[in-house]
């Protein structure tokens, strides 16, 4: 027999299950009312909702692909090897120490006496943007002694760095072919300008989503998967790699075509020196095209470059500029004028992979020139250069030379003048001769 307890408890069960088939033939029998185009979407497949707000209820599923999707797009850069902002600094870094020494191994030593002042000044044009509009030896005399004496390295550090960001920096998808099919060989030349002028806008209005589109588009077009025998790239992948490298090389041809960055480079190297020089360089851009492409694929933000005049005066503060290393000695005071920014200044507004706001990262410091802030300090500086100054130099083998053309001229006068004085004696001999002989003869006369 069942004892009283079991009785209850079976009862108990028995109770509960037809509570619950109640409830829920009820809830299918209200659902079969409703009508079809009314159901809500909380009720079909996907289980209960989720993170309900009082603007969007998300079911499990779509929630499920909402994360699928942001891990998808967060590690849509891992193709590009370096990819984390810490190393992209480290490159970044890496390359401005590259610029500088090809710069201050086959840069001009001399004092640029052998420019003149058209090609002085037509070299501080082309640099707007990166060195104030003035007068060349206005310039030169403002900078700190250190820059004075090799101002002919420091301005072709400066020519490159700009040249770098001009080809690399200036649009994201510079790199693009441009194409509208296979057999279109040259490409749209205003693809670039009208790619950029949409992410501008896009920018204006959705600047994260920009970044995001900006940022997978670059990174689609230049992923590679790294085998043995080198880099693979996809279908798609394979003619911007290829366009890429005829742009670096062209751009390089382009470089060596700039008389004014040639007036910049020592003349006289040997041929295997001349041969490393140009292969050197060739590398170094491609080494600055794989970075910011990398940097702009990478960091999925919108990238901003800061130069003149943005970065008119030096701010002590700013994490955005440092001096540059030949200020050592010769301090930058804060609101010091900008005279040459060497590097520019690269740094990134948002981050894509945040909810939350953050702080911009800094890729790239710009290194700058200042001038000196008060006539004191110009005379400190001035002393401080010496015989290093370049212009100063200059003003003296002037001076010797006009004191060289004086003392010649003067000798020149004072032989005339000899030869003259000279011929002049021997006419007043020859007439006193003349006059002794007519009175020797009116003596002989007077004694006749």
């Amino acid at each position: 027999m069942t004892s009283p307890q079991n009785q209850h408890k079976r009862l108990k069960r028995t109770w509960s299950d037809f509570e619950e088939e109640s409830k829920l033939a009820m809830e299918k029998e209200a659902m079969l009312d409703l009508e079809e185009g009314s159901i809500p979407d909380i009720w079909n497949e996907g289980g209960p909702a989720l993170l309900p707000s009082a603007k969007y209820l998300c079911q499990r599923q779509e929630y499920d692909e909402m994360i699928e999707h942001y891990w998808s797009m967060a590690f849509m850069a891992g193709p590009h090897r370096g990819s984390s902002p810490a190393d992209l600094q480290k490159e970044f870094i890496k390359l401005e120490m590259e610029v500088h020494g090809w710069a201050w191994r086959f840069g001009e030593e001399d004092s640029m006496l052998h420019l003149s002042s058209d090609d002085k000044q037509a070299i501080i044009a082309s640099l707007d943007g990166f060195c104030v509009q003035e007068d060349w030896d206005k310039i030169h005399s403002s900078l700190p002694p250190a820059a004075r004496s090799v101002f002919g390295k420091v301005l072709l550090e400066t020519m490159l760095n700009q040249f770098i960001y001009k080809k690399f920096a200036t649009s994201p998808f510079w790199f693009m072919d441009a194409k509208m099919d296979a057999m279109d060989q040259p490409g749209d030349v205003n693809f670039i300008k009208r790619l950029d002028y949409i992410y501008q806008r896009f920018k204006e209005i959705l600047p994260t989503n920009a970044a995001w589109w900006k940022s997978t588009l670059v990174s689609i077009c230049t992923a590679a998967i790294q085998f043995v025998d080198g880099p693979r790239y996809s279908a798609l992948g394979q003619p911007m790699h290829e366009h890429r490298k005829a742009l670096v090389k062209s751009y390089v041809d382009e470089l060596w075509g700039c008389r004014l960055f040639r007036l910049l480079l020592k003349e006289s190297l040997s041929e295997s020196l001349q041969t490393f020089r140009d292969d050197r360089l060739h590398m170094i851009l491609e080494f600055a095209a794989e970075k910011l492409i990398a940097g702009q694929a990478s960091v999925f933000g919108n990238l901003v470059v800061e130069r003149l005049p943005e970065l008119a005066k030096f701010d002590h503060h700013s994490d955005t500029m440092v001096t540059h290393h030949f200020h050592a000695g010769s301090e930058s005071h804060h609101g010091a004028q900008v005279l040459l920014v060497v590097s520019y200044s690269y740094h990134d507004t948002i981050v894509g992979m945040n909810y939350l706001p953050v702080p911009p990262i800094q890729l790239i410091r710009a290194e700058v020139l200042t001038a000196p802030m008060a006539p004191e300090q110009h005379a400190q500086w001035a002393a401080a250069a010496g015989n290093d100054d370049a212009t100063q130099d200059e003003r003296i083998d002037n001076e010797e030379v006009d004191n060289e053309r004086n003392e010649r001229d003067g000798e020149g006068e004072g032989e005339r003048e000899g030869e003259g004085g000279k011929e002049r004696e021997d006419d007043d001999d020859n007439d006193n001769e003349g006059e002794d002989d007519n009175s020797d003869d009116e003596d002989f006369e007077d004694d006749e």
